[in-house]
């Protein structure tokens, strides 16, 4: 399981050469920054993501989210490269033209932005977790260990019983 290093070491050393690349490290960036399911980060729509409150809006009339439930995130108190890499990434996909009616992480054949104008259908949110499968695993490469997202949910336990010592158990 990573430590909070283990994952800032991740996401620095990804690379951010193409609009994949970035997308990949974004990804890697809110699994951390929010706990969230492979599920849940691969069906975000723009929208989902507020800087300004912090918040990662997980409606689950319109996200994959665990037993339909709706919640609001708080972003986890992580380094603050995690939270740049996704506002980088939602900065990249609105001057390419997209909206917050269109996925945050959309698939490889929808990051081409050609076919971005005014009437068009939202563009659809990933119907799999594979893109974010092997983020992961490119990501977990400089630290010699497999980390899933699942592994970054168990970070942010981990760091929460460090902040907050009530939590441990006897």
């Amino acid at each position: 399981m990573p430590t909070v290093p283990d994952a800032l070491k991740m996401l620095t050393e990804m690379p951010t050469g193409t609009i994949k690349e970035r997308r990949d490290r974004a990804m890697v960036a809110i699994a951390f920054l929010g706990a969230l399911r492979a599920d849940t980060v691969t069906s975000l729509w723009l929208k989902h993501v507020n800087f300004d409150t912090r918040l990662i809006y997980q409606n689950a009339s319109e996200v994959r989210a665990k037993n339909g439930k709706s919640l609001k995130v708080e972003f986890f108190p992580m380094p603050e490269e995690f939270e740049k890499a996704v506002r980088d990434w939602k900065e990249e996909l609105l001057e390419l033209g997209f909206t917050d009616k269109d996925a945050l992480f959309p698939d490889e054949s929808n990051l081409p932005a050609d076919h971005i104008g005014e009437d068009r259908d939202p563009v659809p949110v990933m119907s799999s977790t594979h893109a974010i499968a092997n983020a992961f695993k490119i990501a977990s490469k400089p630290l010699g260990q497999t980390v899933t997202p699942h592994n970054a949910k168990h970070c942010i336990g981990n760091l929460g019983v460090v902040m907050c010592p009530r939590l441990r158990t006897h």
